[in-house]
């Protein structure tokens, strides 16, 4: 599945963390087209689901505030579709 809009591509991507289809947005095609190497973290981090914590590493964290990481970020990345 390929979309155009990031927030789309968010709500979306549980289906790929979830193992039900691969999910892309639309720039990492062009990117890949291109022959540039891209890497997604976010599509990491929402594979992880808890562990992605972990992913994100320390400095990151530092930066965002452990606090609004569990609060605003850890539930989206935990977020998966109803099958």
């Amino acid at each position: 599945m390929v979309t155009i809009f990031h927030q789309c591509y968010r709500e979306l991507l549980g289906l790929d963390a979830a193992g039900v289809t691969p999910v892309y947005n639309y720039i990492h095609l062009l990117a890949r087209s291109m022959g540039l190497a891209y890497e997604d973290e976010y599509k990491a981090w929402k594979r992880a689901g808890d562990g992605a914590a972990a992913l994100i590493g320390p400095r990151r964290m530092a930066k965002v505030g452990v606090e609004f990481y569990e609060r605003a970020i850890a539930p989206e990345l935990r977020k998966r579709p109803k099958l």
